[in-house]
């Protein structure tokens, strides 16, 4: 998963600006965890994902863990929050109970628009061992620059070429797949990130090429995404077998980007412990029938006769149905109504008493010729 959940403006955790936890008559933070307790990704890239939002997930999401929340000696911005924990926002937060984290570590980018990072223009990146498996694989976060001139553009062509090496860095000393998540603040073919692509050898679902993922204007409960700057890019050793865009109530009143999930399969590619079959890091299981939010997933699905999926729902093909309580998913090319139907008990009852009497009425056309003859 990757989700940009929306600064909240906490002065104390040093930004002045974003959105309170509580606006428009919701809980952003409630419906944050509640998504992604939904969900229950293996993996998340976060940004703009404050102190607040941190203390927040800790205490109501005890699966996971955050790394690269603290601010490095070394950062642009260490002086500015000296002495604080939690202050990056850029971090990457995993089910512990099903990875093992490795390695951890910041990406620092040499420039930033206005020289000061604000801790937010960098990358998170570590490496997860499957437990269940030995399998390793790379996972990033970023939050590249915002701004659209040309001089922030060729910016953020500069952080994405460092982001690259830093990654190929990585997959030659783990020689393990990559999966880079983020909010780019790029659409998929601009110049930025053609360059994260080429130098990292890395792509997405065709479908997370042209799916809106951000409101523009800022936040609002009623919004609609007009804008594709949210990814989840992976090295051709690993494998998309879903992609959603999560357009649920709850990630609606949460954060002006919706969240963007992926169940990626990686190939046996130099594991701990020798496996027969692909491994997979999921971004999202079935979610259970008590969750607490209704949910409507803008998705698409590659699955195999011979993959195990385990995204936002379990599909044996790319027509099963879905079975989800108090949800509507609509699939790319269908729409898929789990709720049972009032009326559904009625036409089996029908169909019983149908069935019923036509038995009868064949029992007595038997005993009718017996009699006759």
């Amino acid at each position: 998963m990757s989700f940009n959940t929306l600064v909240d403006n906490d002065a104390v955790s040093g930004f002045n600006w974003g959105t309170p936890q509580n606006t428009q008559g919701v809980n952003r933070f409630e419906n944050g965890a509640a998504v992604i307790a939904y969900y229950k990704p293996d993996v998340i890239a976060l940004q703009e994902c404050t102190k607040n939002w941190h203390v927040y997930f800790r205490n109501n999401l005890s699966s996971y863990d955050i790394v690269n929340v603290d601010v490095p000696s070394n950062s642009s911005v260490y002086d500015r929050f000296r002495g604080m924990k939690d202050a990056m926002c850029t971090t990457i937060m995993y089910n512990k109970t099903k990875l093992e984290l490795v390695h951890n570590e910041i990406v620092a980018y040499s420039e930033d628009y206005y020289g000061d990072l604000q801790g937010m223009r960098y990358a998170s990146a570590a490496v997860f061992k499957i437990k269940s498996s030995g399998q390793k694989f790379i996972f990033s976060s970023t939050h590249p620059e915002s701004q659209t001139d040309e001089r922030a553009k060729g910016i953020r062509n500069k952080q994405m070429g460092e982001l690259a090496a830093a990654l190929n860095r990585l997959k030659q000393e783990y020689s393990c797949p990559i999966v880079a998540g983020g909010d780019y603040n790029s659409t998929y073919n601009e110049e930025s990130l053609s360059t994260l692509r080429s130098a990292a050898n890395i792509d997405c679902a065709a479908e997370n090429k042209s799916v809106m993922t951000a409101v523009l204007g800022g936040f609002d409960i009623n919004g609609t995404a007009t804008k594709g700057i949210d990814f989840l890019f992976y090295t051709n050793d690993a494998k998309c077998k879903y992609f959603a865009v999560i357009e649920d109530i709850a990630a609606k009143r949460a954060s002006d980007h919706r969240p963007i999930i992926a169940d990626i399969d990686f190939k046996p590619f130099a594991p701990d412990t020798t496996s027969s079959s692909p491994t997979s890091a999921t971004s999202s299981t079935k979610p259970t029938s008590s969750a607490p939010i209704s949910s409507k997933v803008t998705s698409s699905s590659t699955s195999e006769n011979n993959s195990v999926v385990t995204s936002t729902q379990d599909k044996t093909s790319s027509n099963a149905t879905v079975s989800q309580t108090n949800s509507k998913v609509e699939d790319s090319q269908q729409t898929v109504d789990s709720i049972p139907k009032a009326n559904d008990g009625k036409l089996l009852v029908i169909i019983a008493i149908v069935i019923g009497v036509a038995a009868l009425a064949a029992v007595g056309l038997v005993v009718f010729l017996l009699i006759k003859k």
